[in-house]
């Protein structure tokens, strides 16, 4: 058995797996960055879709109330109608709405 050959060998073999994982260590800190990156990316993303649904709440909100004043709109609209209606009636009779003696 030739010892400087073993030597060398084991050597050999110390110094691929040294290459091997500095290139490990490059390939892990471009993927550190990514991830970050990625992140990043994440977080923006989820302000905006938070962002987003307060939008719709108040906007939801603001429909709610547009509906509403509208049902009171046409509410009060029909009794001005019905009003109208009224005092048209009494004047075609020839009165005010007040009963002649």
């Amino acid at each position: 058995m030739d010892i400087q050959k073993t030597m060398e060998f084991i050597l050999e073999q110390q110094a691929a797996m040294t290459a091997r994982q500095a290139e490990r260590g490059e390939r892990m800190a471009e993927h550190d960055k990514r991830m970050l990156k990625i992140d990043k990316r994440i977080d923006a993303t989820t302000k905006l879709i938070q962002t987003g649904m307060r939008m719709l709440v108040k906007t939801d909100e603001r429909l709610k109330a547009l509906a509403d004043a509208q049902l009171r709109a046409e509410q009060r609209s029909a009794e001005i109608d019905a009003r109208l209606d009224r005092l048209i009636q009494a004047l075609s009779r020839g009165s005010n709405g007040h009963k002649k003696n």
